[in-house]
């Protein structure tokens, strides 16, 4: 993971962590649509409109990669409202959504005092598997339950929008209507990720 280890240590998400929470489901969609739902946000005022749209700035990313791995910073629109004072890495966590991609199929989601992580695996060429935990540093596992369960609500509100955009998708291609897809300029993090698949799997 490189650097990237470093800077998920220094989250504190070691041995003690807690995880109170875990999900795990089916979905009717090809891995990489769930994948690339989750590498670029300028869906988010149209697919996360009634949940957490309003929430974010539309179509504002900081991408960066470390290998086939990238990070990407979300930022809220509450950033702009921070003090001075309030510079730093856990102030970066309360008004921004940090993903961390790990290749070929995980994302965590650090919202400051917790994280929230999915895997996605391959089933079928239009089905996944879906694995989920959110996970809570020894040093902040004191907070009430309702704290977490809210968390975990607002969290897969928004992901579960994402998932039946995928499973609409995938009913879209499955049609047959279009050959092949091109990737927007604004979605230069998912091709990143495919072309990462395809040099592996030695496709075009």
């Amino acid at each position: 993971m490189g650097v990237l280890a470093d800077e998920l240590e220094n989250l504190g998400y070691d041995a003690g962590a807690a995880s109170p929470h875990e999900r795990r489901f089916e979905q009717p969609s090809n891995w990489k649509l769930v994948l690339d739902a989750n590498l670029e946000s300028y869906h988010f005022q149209f697919a996360h409109r009634a949940t957490i749209a309003h929430l974010f700035h539309d179509n504002v990313v900081q991408q960066a990669s470390y290998g086939r791995h990238q990070r990407i910073v979300l930022p809220k629109r509450s950033l702009a409202e921070a003090t001075d004072d309030e510079v730093g890495w856990p102030q970066l966590g309360r008004h921004s959504n940090i993903i961390y991609f790990f290749f070929p199929g995980t994302f965590l989601l650090w919202e400051g005092d917790h994280a929230n992580v999915f895997n996605i695996t391959p089933h079928t060429a239009a089905s996944c598997t879906t694995a989920s935990w959110m996970i809570v540093p020894a040093m902040n596992e004191a907070r009430a339950a309702a704290h977490w369960e809210r968390n975990w609500k607002i969290f897969w509100d928004a992901i579960d929008e994402d998932f039946a955009l995928a499973a609409s998708m995938q009913a879209g291609l499955s049609s047959g209507a279009n050959v092949a897809l091109n990737f927007g300029t604004n979605e230069f993090a998912c091709e990143l990720f495919e072309r990462a698949v395809e040099e592996l799997i030695g496709g075009p």
